[in-house]
């Protein structure tokens, strides 16, 4: 399964965690097989050391947890919040990292890999790799969230790369309405908590608010941006 994510080109640690937790089942089973075949003394050694590495393995997953949990509920979740308290019912979004953020915003969203959004998938196959600028152009959604390449360099999450006159036009028809920096302190106090969710660390995002421009000034720019 994770070879298909790698041919897709692009991949995120989470796409591996089940593959991961089947390799780590082998590797116990064969351990295992192994000892059963062994002496009475090497087998209850190798269970104890057994016994003490899966249990320190599940530490680190509580600890993993508790940073993923986190990030998730508590960071990335508060983006959708945000919006929630902050859009009007018929806003839109335009984002790659859907889930938390869409559900807790509870507005119609699109996502940018196509996955339950049909008309990306269409906008996809249409344009290419300008899909996402001609999709945000007639779109117009009312919110896009992108993470930090994009924030400082224009760079979309596929690694494409605005050019200057999308850039212009995006920036004329767009605010950066609030930028989000990840900071466990604001969540716990504990210092041993604090160490361990301090372990990971989650990407900055900026939620795009779309901008009334005049319809002359967008239409030029939207027509240099598209014979560049």
């Amino acid at each position: 399964m994770p070879i298909a994510y790698c041919v897709g080109g692009v991949i995120f640690p989470w796409y591996l965690w089940p593959a991961q937790v089947l390799g780590l089942l082998v590797v116990v089973a064969a351990v295992v097989a192994i000892l059963d075949r062994s002496g009475t003394t090497v087998r209850r050694a190798g269970y104890a050391v057994l016994t003490l590495g899966i249990s320190l393995l599940l530490v680190g997953q509580l600890s993993q947890a508790l940073c993923v949990g986190t990030q998730e509920f508590d960071y990335r979740a508060e983006i959708g919040r945000y919006i929630n308290r902050t859009a009007g019912p018929s806003a839109t979004l335009l984002l790659e990292p859907t889930g938390y953020i869409p559900f807790f915003a509870d507005r119609c969203a699109w996502d940018e890999v196509g996955l339950v959004a049909p008309e990306v998938t269409d906008y996809q196959r249409r344009y290419g790799q300008d899909w996402w600028f001609e999709f945000v152009a007639q779109k117009k959604p009312t919110y896009i969230i992108q993470r930090g390449n994009f924030i400082d360099q224009r760079v979309l999450y596929t690694g494409r790369r605005l050019s200057a006159a999308q850039r212009a036009w995006f920036d004329a028809n767009y605010d950066l309405d609030r930028e989000f920096h990840y900071d466990p302190a604001d969540y716990w106090h504990s210092s041993m908590l604090l160490r361990a969710v301090r372990l990971a660390t989650a990407q900055r995002y900026g939620v795009y608010r779309c901008k009334s421009t005049p319809i002359s000034q967008s239409s030029a720019l939207i027509d240099l941006a598209r014979r560049e």
